[in-house]
Protein backbone atom coordinates (compact mmCIF):
# COMPACT_ATOMS: atom_id res chain seq x y z
CA UNK A 1 0.00 0.00 0.00
CA UNK A 2 1.57 3.34 -0.99
CA UNK A 3 0.95 5.78 1.77
CA UNK A 4 3.56 8.87 0.99
CA UNK A 5 3.20 11.32 -1.67
CA UNK A 6 6.52 11.85 -1.93
CA UNK A 7 6.84 8.86 -3.55
CA UNK A 8 6.68 10.32 -7.34
CA UNK A 9 9.92 12.22 -6.17
CA UNK A 10 12.42 10.66 -7.63
CA UNK A 11 13.73 7.23 -9.05
CA UNK A 12 13.94 4.91 -5.96
CA UNK A 13 17.62 3.66 -6.01
CA UNK A 14 18.24 3.50 -2.15
CA UNK A 15 15.78 0.95 -0.39
CA UNK A 16 15.42 -0.60 2.73
CA UNK A 17 13.08 -3.01 4.04
CA UNK A 18 12.18 -3.34 7.74
CA UNK A 19 9.97 -4.76 10.14
CA UNK A 20 10.13 -7.24 13.22
CA UNK A 21 11.17 -10.25 13.28
CA UNK A 22 9.29 -13.48 11.45
CA UNK A 23 7.43 -10.25 9.13
CA UNK A 24 9.13 -11.65 5.89
CA UNK A 25 11.95 -9.34 5.51
CA UNK A 26 15.09 -11.65 4.62
CA UNK A 27 12.04 -13.72 1.86
CA UNK A 28 11.32 -10.24 0.11
CA UNK A 29 14.31 -9.07 -0.49
CA UNK A 30 14.97 -12.61 -2.70
CA UNK A 31 11.86 -12.18 -3.94
CA UNK A 32 12.64 -8.76 -5.73
CA UNK A 33 16.23 -10.14 -6.84
CA UNK A 34 14.95 -13.08 -8.04
CA UNK A 35 12.49 -10.90 -10.41
CA UNK A 36 14.56 -8.38 -11.50
CA UNK A 37 18.13 -8.81 -11.77
CA UNK A 38 18.98 -4.95 -11.66
CA UNK A 39 17.76 -5.01 -8.01
CA UNK A 40 20.56 -5.60 -5.69
CA UNK A 41 20.10 -7.09 -2.23
CA UNK A 42 22.12 -5.96 0.85
CA UNK A 43 22.10 -8.08 3.85
CA UNK A 44 25.32 -6.47 5.63
CA UNK A 45 28.21 -4.44 5.24
CA UNK A 46 30.92 -6.58 6.37
CA UNK A 47 33.10 -7.08 3.19
CA UNK A 48 36.96 -6.68 3.23
CA UNK A 49 36.01 -4.08 0.48
CA UNK A 50 34.69 -1.85 3.52
CA UNK A 51 37.46 -2.21 6.14
CA UNK A 52 38.47 1.77 5.24
CA UNK A 53 34.97 3.56 5.43
CA UNK A 54 35.02 1.76 9.05
CA UNK A 55 38.24 2.84 9.68
CA UNK A 56 37.99 6.44 8.70
CA UNK A 57 34.33 7.02 10.12
CA UNK A 58 35.97 5.58 13.18
CA UNK A 59 38.77 8.47 13.44
CA UNK A 60 36.01 10.35 12.79
CA UNK A 61 34.06 9.87 15.21
CA UNK A 62 37.15 9.69 17.48
CA UNK A 63 36.67 13.25 18.74
CA UNK A 64 33.08 13.20 19.65
CA UNK A 65 34.04 10.00 21.61
CA UNK A 66 36.33 11.13 24.03
CA UNK A 67 34.55 14.53 24.52
CA UNK A 68 31.37 11.89 25.94
CA UNK A 69 33.95 9.86 27.59
CA UNK A 70 35.64 12.88 29.55
CA UNK A 71 31.59 13.99 30.21
CA UNK A 72 31.41 10.52 31.89
CA UNK A 73 29.02 9.81 29.12
CA UNK A 74 31.01 7.08 26.89
CA UNK A 75 28.48 5.04 24.92
CA UNK A 76 28.42 1.04 24.77
CA UNK A 77 31.25 -0.65 22.54
CA UNK A 78 27.79 -2.05 20.44
CA UNK A 79 26.68 1.16 20.24
CA UNK A 80 29.71 3.00 18.90
CA UNK A 81 29.69 0.24 16.44
CA UNK A 82 26.41 0.93 15.00
CA UNK A 83 27.21 4.88 14.88
CA UNK A 84 30.59 3.75 12.81
CA UNK A 85 28.19 1.29 10.45
CA UNK A 86 26.04 4.51 10.48
CA UNK A 87 28.19 6.70 9.05
CA UNK A 88 30.48 4.33 7.23
CA UNK A 89 27.05 2.83 5.37
CA UNK A 90 26.51 6.06 3.19
CA UNK A 91 29.54 6.56 1.43
CA UNK A 92 29.44 2.83 0.88
CA UNK A 93 25.94 2.88 -0.60
CA UNK A 94 27.15 5.88 -2.59
CA UNK A 95 29.57 4.62 -4.02
CA UNK A 96 27.56 1.63 -4.99
CA UNK A 97 25.38 3.20 -6.83
CA UNK A 98 28.37 5.46 -8.68
CA UNK A 99 29.71 1.83 -9.60
CA UNK A 100 26.92 0.51 -11.88
CA UNK A 101 23.39 2.81 -10.67
CA UNK A 102 21.57 -0.53 -9.56
CA UNK A 103 18.26 0.05 -7.33
CA UNK A 104 20.12 -1.39 -3.61
CA UNK A 105 17.57 -2.93 -1.60
CA UNK A 106 19.33 -2.98 2.13
CA UNK A 107 18.28 -5.39 4.99
CA UNK A 108 19.27 -3.71 8.14
CA UNK A 109 20.60 -0.47 6.73
CA UNK A 110 19.68 2.93 7.92
CA UNK A 111 16.84 3.17 9.27
CA UNK A 112 17.29 -0.27 11.51
CA UNK A 113 20.63 1.25 12.36
CA UNK A 114 18.61 4.69 13.82
CA UNK A 115 15.74 2.89 15.09
CA UNK A 116 18.17 0.77 17.56
CA UNK A 117 20.28 3.41 18.72
CA UNK A 118 17.03 5.81 19.06
CA UNK A 119 14.91 3.48 21.32
CA UNK A 120 17.05 0.51 22.50
CA UNK A 121 20.05 2.27 23.67
CA UNK A 122 22.02 3.01 27.27
CA UNK A 123 21.50 6.36 29.10
CA UNK A 124 24.47 7.66 27.35
CA UNK A 125 22.05 7.75 23.48
CA UNK A 126 19.91 10.49 26.11
CA UNK A 127 22.27 12.75 25.94
CA UNK A 128 21.04 16.18 24.41
CA UNK A 129 25.09 15.84 22.32
CA UNK A 130 24.40 12.24 21.15
CA UNK A 131 20.76 13.26 20.04
CA UNK A 132 21.95 16.24 18.04
CA UNK A 133 24.60 13.93 16.52
CA UNK A 134 21.97 11.46 15.95
CA UNK A 135 19.26 13.65 14.53
CA UNK A 136 22.56 14.79 11.97
CA UNK A 137 22.51 11.41 10.92
CA UNK A 138 18.77 10.80 10.15
CA UNK A 139 19.09 14.11 8.22
CA UNK A 140 21.92 12.94 5.90
CA UNK A 141 20.22 9.34 5.74
CA UNK A 142 16.50 11.38 4.17
CA UNK A 143 18.17 13.02 1.27
CA UNK A 144 19.63 9.53 0.41
CA UNK A 145 17.13 7.06 1.13
CA UNK A 146 14.54 6.88 -1.72
CA UNK A 147 11.99 4.24 -0.31
CA UNK A 148 11.18 2.10 2.80
CA UNK A 149 9.19 -0.86 2.91
CA UNK A 150 7.89 -1.81 5.89
CA UNK A 151 6.58 -4.90 6.50
CA UNK A 152 4.18 -6.49 10.10
CA UNK A 153 2.07 -8.68 10.74
CA UNK A 154 -0.43 -9.45 13.85
CA UNK A 155 2.08 -10.41 17.14
CA UNK A 156 0.49 -13.67 17.00
CA UNK A 157 1.83 -14.69 13.37
CA UNK A 158 4.84 -13.06 14.02
CA UNK A 159 5.70 -15.43 17.20
CA UNK A 160 4.46 -18.21 15.37
CA UNK A 161 7.07 -17.76 13.02
CA UNK A 162 10.00 -16.47 15.36
CA UNK A 163 9.80 -19.59 17.40
CA UNK A 164 9.40 -22.01 14.12
CA UNK A 165 12.74 -21.05 12.57
CA UNK A 166 15.76 -21.85 13.54
CA UNK A 167 17.48 -17.95 13.73
CA UNK A 168 18.34 -17.30 17.11
CA UNK A 169 15.74 -13.69 18.37
CA UNK A 170 15.75 -12.01 21.68
CA UNK A 171 11.81 -13.12 22.10
CA UNK A 172 12.01 -17.09 21.80
CA UNK A 173 13.30 -16.97 25.60
CA UNK A 174 10.76 -14.77 26.77
CA UNK A 175 6.55 -15.37 27.63
CA UNK A 176 4.29 -14.01 25.12
CA UNK A 177 3.47 -11.22 27.06
CA UNK A 178 6.95 -10.32 27.09
CA UNK A 179 7.31 -10.45 23.79
CA UNK A 180 4.48 -8.63 22.68
CA UNK A 181 5.56 -5.83 24.78
CA UNK A 182 8.68 -6.16 22.89
CA UNK A 183 7.31 -6.14 19.54
CA UNK A 184 4.83 -3.43 20.53
CA UNK A 185 8.04 -0.91 21.46
CA UNK A 186 10.10 -1.92 18.43
CA UNK A 187 6.88 -0.49 16.00
CA UNK A 188 6.59 2.52 18.14
CA UNK A 189 10.57 2.97 17.85
CA UNK A 190 10.04 2.34 14.21
CA UNK A 191 7.43 4.84 13.63
CA UNK A 192 9.13 7.49 14.74
CA UNK A 193 12.31 7.26 13.02
CA UNK A 194 9.91 6.82 10.11
CA UNK A 195 8.20 9.56 10.75
CA UNK A 196 10.85 11.86 10.72
CA UNK A 197 12.62 10.59 8.00
CA UNK A 198 9.59 11.27 5.89
CA UNK A 199 9.05 14.70 7.70
CA UNK A 200 12.62 16.07 6.30
CA UNK A 201 12.89 18.01 2.72
CA UNK A 202 13.45 14.91 0.01
CA UNK A 203 12.55 12.33 2.93
CA UNK A 204 12.16 8.82 1.65
CA UNK A 205 8.53 7.15 0.26
CA UNK A 206 6.46 4.27 2.62
CA UNK A 207 5.29 1.17 1.55
CA UNK A 208 3.23 -0.67 4.29
CA UNK A 209 2.14 -4.21 3.86
CA UNK A 210 0.56 -6.56 6.50
CA UNK A 211 2.35 -9.81 5.23
CA UNK A 212 -0.37 -11.89 6.83
CA UNK A 213 -3.08 -10.72 4.74
CA UNK A 214 -1.30 -9.88 1.29
CA UNK A 215 0.90 -12.17 -0.13
CA UNK A 216 4.67 -12.49 -1.62
CA UNK A 217 3.62 -12.22 -5.27
CA UNK A 218 1.48 -8.50 -4.61
CA UNK A 219 4.31 -7.35 -2.22
CA UNK A 220 6.93 -8.30 -4.71
CA UNK A 221 4.50 -6.45 -7.82
CA UNK A 222 3.80 -3.81 -6.20
CA UNK A 223 6.99 -2.70 -4.98
CA UNK A 224 8.14 -3.29 -8.50
CA UNK A 225 5.63 -0.70 -9.86
CA UNK A 226 6.92 1.94 -7.31
CA UNK A 227 10.31 1.68 -8.81
CA UNK A 228 9.01 1.93 -12.15
CA UNK A 229 6.37 4.69 -11.33
CA UNK A 230 9.85 6.80 -9.99
CA UNK A 231 11.97 5.81 -12.41
CA UNK A 232 9.79 7.39 -15.20
CA UNK A 233 9.18 10.24 -13.34
CA UNK A 234 13.03 10.92 -13.64
CA UNK A 235 15.49 12.98 -11.05
CA UNK A 236 17.77 10.71 -9.19
CA UNK A 237 19.28 10.68 -5.49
Amino acid sequence: MLIDSNVSKRPPLIVEVVGPAGAGKTTILSALNRHRQSIRPIYGFRRKRYIPFYAGHALLLLPFLMRRGLAGKWPAWQEINRMIRLKAMHPIVKRLLAEDGTVTVLDQGPVYTLSVLAGFGSESTRDPAFIKWWEQALRAWADTLDLIVWLDAPDSVLLERIHTREKQHCVKDKSDREAMDFLMRFRTVYKQVMDKLAAEHQGPALLCYDTSQQSLAHIVGDTLAALDMNTENGGGS
